[in-house]
């Protein structure tokens, strides 16, 4: 059995916090290393939770529940081709994340395009 050293592990994850209704806050576990500064304040993150916020959601489901949306974003992987990945957004910057993002750094590459998920309906 190989045994692997996980002492310099750059995809730690650290707390975020996002804004959604006055002094409401959603807290999600991101990878710190992923997300420049900029980045963050475009998707309305914080690292700090503000002294009069209240946390009302904890983890990916129960954000969606109060309002926080997803976006893909999409930047230049090692061989060239568009990654993907997917991002939280704050509802008070999400009619503006679209075209903040684009430019900012994501994993150290330049985000060339943001777009809404596609979402699948089934009829029955």
């Amino acid at each position: 059995m190989r045994s692997v050293s996980m002492a310099s592990n750059s995809r730690k994850k650290e707390d975020f916090f996002f804004n959604t209704t006055g002094k409401n806050y959603a807290k999600l576990n991101l990878v710190k290393a992923s997300f420049s500064g900029a980045l963050l304040t475009a998707m309305g993150a914080v690292a700090e939770l503000p002294a009069d916020g209240t946390i009302i959601a904890t983890g990916k489901e129960a954000a969606l529940g109060v309002g926080i949306s997803y976006l893909n974003i999409y930047y230049p992987g090692p061989t060239g081709k568009l990654q993907s990945a997917k991002v939280p957004i704050a509802p008070s910057k999400a009619d503006t994340a679209i075209a903040d993002l684009p430019g900012k750094t994501y994993r150290g590459k330049k985000i060339e395009l943001a777009r809404v998920p596609r979402r699948r309906c089934y009829t029955v």
